[in-house]
């Protein structure tokens, strides 16, 4: 996979932590849903080692992000 298909996950953490920013954390939740759910399936396709370990690199952010909602 290329760095491409990481682009509207890329976008989605940015509007998350945009969200917070704003105190509209019932948004970034829902907004964080789809991101881990996007996140699921950009693993799910993934078999390149570089891919695995961006993904794993958004897994802690958006823990981290989640633990802020």
């Amino acid at each position: 996979m290329d760095g491409l298909r990481f682009i509207g996950l890329r976008k989605k953490t940015q509007e998350i932590i945009d969200l917070i920013g704003h105190g509209d954390l019932a948004e970034a939740k829902r907004r964080l849903t789809e991101a881990q759910m996007l996140l699921e399936d950009l693993l799910d396709h993934s078999t390149a080692n570089d891919d695995v370990i961006e993904a794993g690199h958004y897994q802690a952010l958006l823990a981290q992000l989640e633990k802020r909602v």
